[in-house]
Order: structure tokens, then sequence, then C-alpha cells
């Protein structure tokens, strides 16, 4: 299983269950609360996922996974967005998220969407 997340979030509920979940499938996991600087910071050091809220007190999720997908070095990334608003899957492919998930979240739905992007990272 992959063992380097990356969750970008200043929603303290998503955060704790990051967390937990992290905890429960005994993964690495780093939190950022700000989408600025962060492709200088996934160039530093590439986590093997990246799970990021689509609302953000300094931007949009959505922007920052489509900068990720248009990035050489970066667009292989496998790249989640959570969200809140229902019509957001049919601008998911403008995006390049790998995959989106509608909050509120569970344990089970963070577990569930960390195991399938860790099929998809390992595949690649």
């Amino acid at each position: 299983m992959t063992t380097d997340i990356l969750l970008v979030s200043n929603d303290a509920f998503t955060i704790n269950l990051f967390k937990d979940c992290c905890f429960q499938l005994a993964v690495k996991g780093v939190t950022r609360q700000s989408s600025q600087g962060l492709l200088n910071t996934l160039y530093k050091h590439t986590p093997d996922l990246v799970i990021i809220d689509f609302i953000l007190e300094d931007g949009n999720g959505g922007s920052a996974c489509h900068q990720i997908k248009c990035d050489k070095y970066l667009h292989n990334l496998p790249v989640a967005l959570l969200t809140e608003y229902d019509n957001l899957q049919r601008f998911a492919p403008k995006f390049g998220c790998t995959h989106l998930l509608n909050k509120p979240l569970s344990l089970n739905d963070m577990t569930l969407l960390i195991a399938m992007l860790s099929e998809t990272a390992n595949a690649e």
C-alpha cells in the first residue's frame, strides 16, 4: 500500500479524519492548510497521493489539482478532490482529478479513497 499521502485542507474535521485513517492504515500522512507554494512543496518531496479539499481559504482545490496535472513532472500523481458541491462531478475532468469524493466523509469513505488511490499509484 502507498505510504506517503498529502492532505491539503483547512477543515478541522477532515484533517482529524485523515489522521485517524492514516493511523488505522499505518501510512504516513502529512497535512497542509494552504495551497500556497504547493507545487514547490511537491517538487521537494513528492508524496504517493494528494488529497485536496475543494474549498480552501486561499484558493480552490480544483485550481491546485489542475496545476499539478498540467505540470510536466507531477502530472502522473494521483489527486483526489473533496467537495461539498453535488454538481461538481461534471467539472472533475477539467480539473484532472483522479477521484472526486463528496463530503461529509466517514472514516470508511476516507479509508476506501486512500486504498483506491493507492492501487492507482502502485499500478503506474
